[in-house]
């Protein structure tokens, strides 16, 4: 190198030549060793193509660089780090997760669509876990790793198929009735711990609801079809279906007629008669007499009851009083209906019947 000369200046009366060097960037390379070549996907242009997930590939940063016009991750707490890139082009519409794993530090995986820097559209971000992307089939996405201190360790970019989000319905009552409000429940599981974004509910008879928790009354007995679908904030979604059996149990103590006195030993008619206006099925009558120590049951039947909208059907008993309500004066009976082979009566206030009390006197032969 030729560095210019300035002419000698006295100084104490010596002429003392003084030289200039102009300030030169120089790269030393020492003879026969070659200086390291960035990674072939190092700029946006030469991003490594991606084949069918699942598929993995591999990356060493240790000579990224920056390329001018890059975007940083939104997510990347360290802007400005080198990066390299990747292309996928998608087979099909689906959700996959993304992850990036190293022994390094700070690997962050964006995710963008468009075909130049300068046309990005970020669509995907995550610094530390595995994550999920919605992709459209034939769109190409472009996957840009970076890392703010690169070193020759391997980056491993892992591309899979996301899990299935699931859901379950759960429901509060599981025989309803036309007179009951039934609290309906969707159980999402999630590997992935997405947030739900989103909850369509389709009662099976025309009506819906977009609540998480919903409710709903049945106007008339039918099997429905109920089915919940739910939507996660990263695109996936699930149902659910489940089949409810609305089935409006309702009979009724219409009448009940008791003696209104009686001796001991003497054997008089009580008769129980039975409304049902819903379902034609086999009901249980019993009979009940009152106490000191309450009531204690004395007789019951079950016979077949029709839904009939007047009519009623008579379950008859005969009673002979004991010298026990003589002691007492008089005695009093109970009365309860309830269904055959464990079915739920929809209304069970009118289902039990107390007649007034019934006077005991002695028996005609003075017998108590």
């Amino acid at each position: 190198m030729h560095l210019p000369l300035r002419q000698p200046r006295a100084h104490g009366g010596v002429r003392i030549a003084t030289m200039v060097v102009a300030a030169v960037a120089l790269t030393v390379v020492a003879p026969g060793v070659a200086q390291a070549a960035p990674p072939s996907n190092d700029a946006f242009a030469g991003a490594t193509p991606l084949g069918t997930v699942p598929v993995t590939a591999e990356a060493e940063l240790a000579e990224a660089t920056t390329e001018p016009g890059e975007p940083d991750p939104s997510c990347s707490p360290y802007p400005g780090s080198p990066s390299v890139w990747f292309a996928f082009t998608a087979p099909r519409t689906e959700s996959i997760t993304l992850w990036a794993t190293s022994e390094g530090f700070g690997t962050t995986v964006a995710v963008h669509s468009g075909d130049s820097l300068g046309a990005l559209t970020e669509v995907y971000c995550r610094d530390y876990d595995r994550g999920v992307l919605a992709v459209t089939a034939g769109q190409t996405y472009r996957i840009q790793l970076t890392t703010p201190q690169p070193a020759a360790i391997a980056i491993r970019l892992e591309l899979a198929v996301a899990p299935d989000l699931q859901t379950q319905i759960g429901r509060s009552l599981y025989d309803p009735s036309t007179l009951d409000t039934v609290d309906f429940f969707q159980y999402p599981s999630d590997t992935m711990g997405a947030q739900i974004t989103g909850v369509e509910w389709d009662f099976g008879d025309g009506t819906t609801s977009n609540d998480a928790e919903a409710r709903h009354r049945y106007t008339a007995d039918g099997d429905y079809v109920v089915r919940v679908t739910i939507t996660a904030s990263d695109g996936r979604s699930a149902t659910a279906t489940q089949t409810v059996f609305v089935r409006t149990h309702d009979v009724r103590v219409a009448g009940f007629t008791t003696p209104s006195a009686g001796r001991v030993g003497q054997t008089k008619p009580i008769e129980v008669t039975v409304g049902n206006q819903r379902i034609s099925e086999d009901v249980t009558v019993v009979l009940y007499r009152g106490g000191p120590d309450g009531f204690a049951e004395v007789a019951r039947a079950t016979q077949y009851v029709p839904s009939r909208p007047t009519r009623t059907v008579a379950f008859p008993f005969n009673y002979t009083f004991r010298p026990a309500d003589l002691a007492a004066g008089r005695v009093t009976f109970r009365t309860e209906v309830s269904l055959a082979d464990g079915a739920r009566d929809a209304r069970l206030v009118d289902n039990e019947a107390t007649a007034p009390a019934t006077t005991v006197r002695p028996g005609a032969d003075g017998r108590s």
